[in-house]
This record gives C-alpha cells, structure tokens and sequence, in this order.
C-alpha cells in the first residue's frame, strides 16, 4: 500500500497474556502462529494504561480516551517490526507499519469519558489518536487508521 518492503521478525510474546474469563474483546493473530491470543477486558487491562484528551471529527466535543498505547501492547507480544492489520466487528481493515504505530503511539481505547465504549459507541476498542495535539494528527491517513470497532489485529511480515 505504501510501496515499502518492511520486513518482521516472528512475534515471540514478552507478557503471559492470561485467558480470557469472559467475552472475547480483542483476538491477536502472531506472525507465524496458529495460536491466535484471546484477551478480555481483564485480559488487556493487566497492561499499564494510560490516557489523553482529544475532540475527534467523530465525536461532539472534546471526550478522555483511556486504554492501552499500542507501544506497551507491542512490546508484551515482542513486536518490533512488520505491518499490523486492524480488522473491525464490521470487517473494514487497515494495515499500518509497525514503525508508524511506534512514531505515533496510539491509544487502544477501551473507555471514553471513563465508560466502557459499547458496538454502538465505536466500541469495544477504538483505535485513537491525539488529534488535537499535532496538524500531522490531522489527516486523512491517520483518520483511515483510526479504526473503531476494533475486534481483532494481526500481525503481518
């Protein structure tokens, strides 16, 4: 898509995810495995999290968005290179350079306002980024990456 070869290296999980206790929020498909990680909400959030607020052109107004930077989830499943492809509950994809994530470091949103967002909110996950903070936060790349919706993730060479 960008013209760019980017080669992985197989992704060896750093974090004992645990298993899921209960509904399945985000699945995560290593490079070179067949072992797809099933996370809950209790699942992901045994990761630090953090959180940021932004307006979105999206949403009304400007809303706290709190979950899990894509660096800190990269680095419990020993991603440091490749593609990662983001797939919604609708089926929409996009796939996005695991150097761009790391420049960029986004949230995986799991709450806005402090609630957890519903399918219909944009949940169970949002992939959001810092809009106001910075003009290359602003366009229509990053606004195609911003997938809600989010349900599972891959991880590609």
């Amino acid at each position: 898509m960008f013209g760019a070869l980017i080669t992985a290296q197989p992704a060896i999980a750093a974090y004992d995810f645990p298993q899921p206790k209960s509904d399945v929020i985000l699945t995560i498909v290593p490079l070179g495995s067949d072992t797809p990680i099933k996370l809950d909400r209790a699942g992901l959030g045994g990761l630090p999290r953090d959180s940021f607020t932004t307006s979105t052109i999206w949403t009304a107004g400007v809303s706290e968005f709190e979950g899990v930077r894509i660096s800190v989830l990269l680095d419990a499943l020993g991603v440091r290179s490749g593609t990662i492809k983001f797939m919604a509950v609708n089926d929409y994809a996009i796939d996005i350079p695991v150097s761009d994530l790391l420049e960029n470091d986004p949230i995986i949103a799991e709450k806005v306002d402090g609630e957890y967002m519903s399918l219909r909110e944009k949940g169970p996950l949002w992939l959001i980024y810092p809009y106001d903070t910075a003009a290359k936060f602003q366009t229509s790349v990053i606004y195609s990456r911003s997938i809600w919706q989010l349900d599972r993730m891959q991880i590609l060479e």
